[in-house]
């Protein structure tokens, strides 16, 4: 494996922000992924909780569903997304991320958290009305092929944190 040479990531800048947005639009319709599992990918172990504040606070044009229905507004259940126009709109599929529990994360509204969940069971997606994966977080856990995690160029420490989580 040839050396990786990218600067570090920091969760606090514009540029992890946008290896967030980058990494989320890899995970592919019907799976899902952690906020853990991203901030890793993203080269930055251990923080989760700016993955989650990076996803909240998506500009409205890169919100997946936006289109017929922001996070924010009054809850409209099965609106129907169009998987592909939202692709290629570069719109960033927010509802696919959850916690490591293998629920929904609860919004500061609650109309976000059932957003998600109607966004996720629109893809096929199991979820109890309170927000919890039906059959855990392997039934749909999405794990990127070697030739996706290789683009990333992640330095030799976060291929080792990557490697322990995919290990489980």
């Amino acid at each position: 494996m040839k050396p990786r040479r990218t600067a570090p990531v920091s969760p606090l800048d514009g540029a992890f922000r946008q290896r967030v947005y980058d990494i989320v639009r890899l995970v592919p319709h019907g799976r899902i992924t952690t906020y853990g599992f991203v901030s890793t990918l993203a080269g930055a172990p251990r923080h989760a909780r700016q993955v989650g504040w990076a996803l909240h606070t998506l500009p409205d044009a890169l919100v997946w569903g936006a289109a017929t229905d922001l996070r924010r507004d009054v809850r409209r259940e099965g609106s129907p997304i169009d998987p592909d126009a939202e692709q290629r709109a570069g719109r960033v599929p927010w509802h696919r991320v959850v916690n490591a529990k293998g629920q929904v994360s609860t919004h500061p509204d609650e109309a976000g958290t059932y957003r998600q969940i109607d966004l996720l069971r629109q893809e096929g997606i199991e979820v109890t009305d309170s927000g919890v994966l039906v059959g855990g977080l392997s039934a749909r856990l999405w794990v990127p092929d070697s030739a996706v995690v290789d683009g990333l160029e992640l330095p030799a420490d976060v291929l080792y944190d990557l490697d322990r989580q995919l290990d489980r």
